[in-house]
């Protein structure tokens, strides 16, 4: 049950699937070479450097998805410890939508530095930690993903003309829980011939000491931009962008200390006996992995006209941790027993799943359109469209029949809209940007064939069938950001 409630199969973040904010988002999640907005500090932080203006962003995204259906799967539903014509088969449910808050803040420290910090909030929860057994088909690149929190702190820095740098953290978090109980049964025979089970059986649990740790912890970010336009006239308008970020992830170490007393007494002309039994377990889970990650990017603006960019990341998901449950150690003792060479073993096996970096691709471009009088609301008015691409080819590049971890290639269509105007307050200096975004995302379709079991087999399909794999989602949203 602990395992459970404790467990993950996701990875990473909502900023990691699909972008933040609504610019970035609109041009299909890219850009890390151009100039920076308040979402900064969770695409490149060297992109807060260099700006006159404070600004506040403040915006909300949704997410629904839509995979392949899963046909019907052996399991022991019934929970009679068989799997056989008994069990009714099991029919894997749908993903939970992912909408979140998003928040964001670019402040400057003087002319050349520059601070910020973006925050992205799930709707319904600040971070679920929840398992599937990896014997069970599952997008585990997808499950608990967007149901997590992701925050940054970033600060730039403008050296010398045209070059800007900035470094940053991504806050995760490390978990330990420590459970000690005791479960007392007694046996008492001295009962009417009429007894039931509840009148001859007693139980009775205590929790000694239960305590839970929620420790910070920081993933390092380092990003550049140069732009070697405003020094070289040929390359008038050119921008390079770099972003390098460490490994992270939010462990969870579980640790129980049982104790179970069971006694007997009053029975026929025996002796009263006691029996303790003690288990001392460490469970160790992975959850939320963050591959370590190299970006680099180009970018070319044509005056204030419009903007285009290319992006290529990195991302050695061969070094992963897969989310799964992983009993570390296990030792029982009993006082009427020796249970000293007893060994437990680890239920999960993934050993079989084998990852392969990656190289991923995102492509866009950002159109401004003249500014226009209006005689409605007084001062200027611009719109911008945007538009993007991205590739991100799935890391999972093999696995045994022991699992069934379902994944593919991803492509990212990105479409937004914007409007500038003056702002009409006077503690606001302005201007008032609104933003819209939708991304469609769809998955590469094949096939995950498992080889037919002679009996029923956890996890596999009743009629025999390959699992289908395929799908895609959608994440839509908007957003307000003014200057100040």
């Amino acid at each position: 049950m602990l395992t459970v409630l404790l467990a993950s199969t996701a990875l990473a973040s909502p900023a990691e699937l699909y972008g933040f904010g609504a610019r970035a988002m609109g041009r299909g999640n890219g850009g890390i070479s151009l100039a920076g907005d308040a979402g900064s500090a969770l695409l490149n932080p060297a992109a807060l450097a260099g700006h006159e203006k404070s600004q506040v962003l403040v915006g909300y995204a949704l997410v629904r998805f839509d995979f392949d259906d899963i046909p019907p799967l052996y399991w022991d539903t019934n929970q009679d410890g068989l799997i056989d014509d008994n069990d009714a088969p099991l029919q894997m449910g749908e993903y939970d939508k992912g909408d979140g808050l998003m928040l964001g803040i670019r402040r400057p420290i003087g002319a050349r530095f520059g601070f910020g910090a973006s925050l992205f909030i799930p709707q319904n929860r600040l971070l679920r930690l929840q398992t599937t057994d990896p014997q069970l088909p599952n997008y585990f690149m997808y499950r608990n993903r967007t149901q997590r929190y992701a925050l940054a702190l970033g600060f730039g820095a403008e050296p010398v003309r045209s070059l800007k740098v900035g470094g940053g953290v991504r806050l995760l978090s490390r978990s330990v829980l420590d459970v000690a109980f005791t479960i007392d049964s007694v046996v008492a025979g001295d009962q009417p011939s009429d007894a039931g089970v509840e009148d001859v059986v007693s139980l009775e649990a205590r929790v000694h000491d239960l305590s839970f740790d929620l420790k910070p912890s920081a993933v390092p970010v380092f990003g550049l931009q140069w732009a070697p336009g405003e020094l070289i006239d040929p390359l008038e308008g050119l921008a390079l962008g770099f972003v390098w970020r460490n490994e992270g992830a939010i462990p969870v170490d579980v640790n129980l200390d049982a104790q179970l007393n069971a006694s007997a007494e009053d029975i026929g002309e025996l002796e009263p006996v006691s029996l303790a039994a003690l288990g001392d377990v460490y469970i160790s889970i992975y959850d939320h992995y963050m591959p370590m990650q190299f970006q680099m990017g180009a970018s070319w603006s044509f005056e204030s006209i419009f903007h285009t960019y290319a992006d290529v990341s990195y991302t050695r998901w061969s070094a992963m941790q897969l989310n799964s449950t992983q009993l570390i150690n296990a030792e029982l003792q009993a006082t009427m027993a020796d249970l000293g060479d007893l060994t437990i073993e680890n239920g999960h096996d993934v050993s079989g799943v084998q990852f392969e970096d990656t190289w991923n691709l995102h492509l866009g471009t950002e159109l401004f359109l003249p500014e226009f009088p209006s005689r409605i609301a007084p001062g200027f008015k611009s719109f911008n469209v945007r538009g993007g691409f991205g590739y991100e080819p799935s890391p999972l590049s093999g696995q045994t029949g022991q699992t069934a971890l379902l994944d593919a290639d991803r492509m990212i269509f990105g479409i937004g809209l914007g409007l500038s105007h003056r702002s009409i307050a006077p503690s606001i200096e302005g201007p008032v940007h609104w933003d819209t975004f939708f991304q469609y995302h769809t998955l590469a379709r094949g096939t995950l064939t498992r080889p037919e079991p002679d009996e029923p087999r956890a996890g596999y399909a009743v009629d025999g069938a390959s699992i289908p794999i395929g799908g895609r989602f959608f994440t839509a949203g908007a957003q307000c950001s003014f200057d100040y």
